[in-house]
């Protein structure tokens, strides 16, 4: 901070407040040589002046007026210079009547010239530091070169050459009998499935319904065991169906499986739909139409009905 150059602005005349305020900002940054480097971003934090246009103007209007001038870099911030500050010491009184600066007996000349502004992004000169203990990094793994072509090399084997085996009588050699007999040996994997049996396609069905049925089974991965089409054959007898109609149901609604319940739901939601007579109801009236009980023919379905004609 330079007080010379401080209170050489507040004597300056003329200006406007923003630019006043801007040169006593410079003028506090100014050094001895009344030169100052503050930055545009330092500015606004002194002066309050939230426009960064509004100080870029006024330090041109303050450079056009000739109070300051202006050095500029590139890269680095811009170097100003104090136009007109004069020393103190050159001085030999005061006057307290006008409150202004005495008139001094030299005026000062400025000084012409700058010093050049130092190049911005060239490397400095690197002294190479000595390496200090760092012990030689020995070569390793590299085998000792002759120096003509009739020194043999001695390199060492790290695995033994194996001759290979002749064919035994069989034809097989023996490296490729004792692995396969490893081979053999290994216990099964305990979590490779087993293989599922399926279901033979009963007497009755239709070829193409049955592989329709099987083909949407293998779809939702649940495949047809013995088990599985048994309880199809009972649900088919509890629901008075055939087996075929049954499959035939399933790949039509998309079922992989069924249940005599279903059917009777759909029997009661619409009471107009017929019954059908069961296995066990069939088997029974078959029985004494053979065994003459029950007399056969003459009858008709009269919506869904069956009716006897005597």
């Amino acid at each position: 901070m330079s007080i010379d150059a401080i209170r050489w602005a507040w004597q300056q005349q003329g200006i406007s407040a923003t630019q006043k305020i801007i040169l006593l900002s410079l003028a506090d940054r100014a050094n001895e040589e009344h030169e100052c480097w503050p930055s545009i971003a330092r500015l606004k934090a002194d002066t309050c002046i939230g426009s960064r246009d509004t100080i870029i103007h006024a330090l041109r209007d303050l450079e056009q007026m000739g109070l300051i001038r202006a050095q500029k870099a590139i890269g680095t911030v811009n170097r100003y210079l104090l136009v007109g500050v004069v020393d103190r010491h050159l001085f030999d009184g005061t006057s307290a009547q006008s409150g202004t600066a005495p008139v001094p007996k030299v005026v000062p000349v400025p000084k012409v010239g700058l010093p050049p502004v130092p190049k911005v992004g060239l490397v400095p000169e690197v002294v190479p530091v000595p390496k200090v203990g760092l012990p030689p990094v020995p070569k390793v793994g590299l085998p000792p070169v002759p120096k003509s072509g009739h020194e043999p090399i001695s390199e060492p084997i790290s695995e033994p050459y194996t001759p290979p085996t002749p064919p035994q009588a069989g034809g097989m050699p023996a490296r490729e009998k004792n692995s396969r007999a490893a081979v053999a040996d290994k216990p099964p994997d305990a979590k490779r499935a087993k293989p599922v049996a399926t279901a033979a396609m009963p007497e009755g069905v239709d070829a193409g319904v049955w592989d329709d049925f099987l083909l949407m089974r293998r779809q939702k991965r649940a495949p047809l065991t013995p088990t599985a089409l048994a309880g199809l054959e009972r649900e088919a007898d509890k629901a008075g169906l055939s087996l075929e109609a049954v499959l035939r149901e399933c790949c039509q609604r998309g079922w992989q499986g069924f249940k005599a319940e279903w059917m009777q739901q759909n029997a009661r939601a619409s009471p107009d739909v017929p019954r059908r007579k069961t296995l066990s109801e069939e088997r029974q009236e078959a029985y004494e139409i053979l065994t003459g009980k029950k007399r056969h023919g003459h009858d008709n379905d009269i919506c869904g009905q069956y009716q006897r004609i005597a």
